[in-house]
């Protein structure tokens, strides 16, 4: 499973609920794609099997079957990765039939709690709570930590 953009938090997000799947029949290897300035970020999270540069495409072993999830939306990326995968699956999913909309928004709660404690451990993601909306604009305006991405 191929994940471009790999430090957004959508893409976190995904690795992690494939990360549950470690260790069981069918689990898919995550790869994640990533600029440089991300790469270690990415690579110390835990929620990635590699961290790959998006230049290092043409480096994977062409013949492993993939799935390509482009969270990137960077067109010239997706044809690099449906070339270098000439036989790239396409999949739709769905949740399991029977489970419903309770259950699902059930699951993916439990995952998110999950998720940020896996995360988060590793400081890449601070939780701040704000009492109101007055004080999210001072949080939002501080400036990323670079060491943290580094």
């Amino acid at each position: 499973m191929l994940l471009s953009s790999a430090s957004s938090k959508t893409a976190l997000g995904t690795a992690y609920c494939l990360t549950l799947r470690r260790g069981t029949a069918g689990a898919p290897k995550i790869v994640g794609l990533t600029s440089p300035g991300n790469a270690a970020f990415v690579r110390s999270l835990g929620c990635y099997d590699e961290g790959r540069l998006y230049d290092e495409v043409a480096s994977l072993p062409a013949q492993m079957p993939s799935a390509y999830v482009d969270f990137a939306g960077n067109a010239d990326l997706r044809r690099k990765v449906h070339t270098h995968f000439a036989q790239v699956k396409k999949r739709s999913a769905a949740p399991p039939e029977g489970w419903g909309g309770a259950e699902l928004q059930r699951r993916l709660a439990a995952a998110w709690v999950d998720f940020i404690g896996q995360v988060s451990q590793h400081g890449g993601v601070q939780i701040v709570q704000c009492p109101g909306p007055e004080q999210v604009l001072p949080i939002a305006q501080q400036p990323v930590q670079q060491s943290a991405l580094a």
